[in-house]
């Protein structure tokens, strides 16, 4: 027995060597009647045996717990570089998801973590987890605001530079778009962005070609801006003006399928709000925007008020 006991402390499987050990300890109780000098001598080579056997699944409990603090090590450090993250005011939102998803990944890839701070560690994660969520949602929130106050700068520029070409004499010198004031850091918001530019493309080659638009293009304009701005005042429960009303009839049927109701921007109305801006950003030379423009800003205060 003492043998066996002896070719279990280099066995590889460690539990089977345990489950073994005990197995030889219980026979060794129905050995019978020995020396007592030998019974002696035997059990101390016996038990030694036993212990190293023991001893080599202490040293697996410890390298195992080693490995399990460590991860909380890890763990707790990765929770703090999210945190971080979530506090570090970010303007690029795709690269902060994609460092956020490879945090969340390593985190994944951890092992266990001591059972005692199993809850603690999972609490951490999901208390940073929410705060990156929430700053995320911010950031997307300023940046979206940031995009329609750039699209309504450059739609200012496109403005100025119609109300010149319009206001021109046939043969008149036009002059030059300011090009460095079209560009900027910032950027417009992703639905805008073609047909502001094609709007600004096309009044700077009018400008350079000295072509003042067609009456009809422009009246066709002009009614575009109007029709907006009557949407907007269905969707704010404003009047509009005796002429329109006519108009306005014809335009209530579409409230519909805009999305709003009376008043209301629950039901989507936040985001035909924005669609109507995009709408109205985009639509070239007329000789009548700006007293329609203070009709669609007067809507829009009223609606998001």
């Amino acid at each position: 027995m003492i043998e066996a006991v002896d070719a279990l402390i280099e066995m590889d499987n460690l539990n089977d060597a345990i489950e073994q050990a005990k197995t030889l300890q219980k026979q060794w109780k129905d050995i019978g009647m020995v020396a007592r000098r030998d019974d002696a001598r035997l059990w101390k080579r016996f038990r030694a045996a036993c212990d190293q056997v023991f001893a080599r699944r202490d040293q697996q409990r410890q390298v195992v717990q080693q490995e399990r603090e460590q991860n909380q090590v890890h763990a707790e450090h990765l929770c703090e570089q999210i945190e971080q993250l979530a506090e570090s005011h970010f303007r690029d939102i795709a690269s902060a998801q994609q460092e956020y998803r490879q945090l969340r990944q390593r985190f994944e890839g951890l092992g266990p973590v001591p059972r005692e701070q199993q809850d603690a560690i999972k609490n951490r994660l999901k208390s940073v987890s929410e705060l990156f969520q929430r700053a995320l949602a911010e950031a997307e929130s300023a940046q979206r605001e940031q995009g329609f106050k750039e699209l309504w700068r450059k739609a200012a520029i496109c403005d100025e530079l119609e109300e010149a070409l319009l206001s021109a004499a046939q043969g008149d010198s036009l002059g030059a778009a300011p090009e460095s004031e079209w560009q900027s850091e910032w950027a417009v918001p992703e639905e805008a962005g073609a047909n502001l530019q094609a709007r600004y493309d096309a009044v700077v080659a009018a400008l350079q070609s000295h072509s003042i638009p067609a009456p009809e293009v422009v009246e066709e304009n002009t009614q575009l801006l109007r029709d907006l701005c009557i949407r907007l005042e269905i969707a704010a429960g404003l009047e509009s003006p005796e002429p329109d009303r006519a108009r306005r009839m014809q335009l209530q049927v579409d409230r519909l399928s805009d999305g709003l109701v009376q008043r209301g921007v629950a039901a989507g109305g936040s985001e035909l709000i924005e669609r109507l801006q995009v709408e109205w950003c985009a639509v070239g030379a007329s000789r009548e925007r700006t007293g329609l423009s203070q009709r669609f800003v007067r809507g829009l205060s009223s609606l998001q008020s």
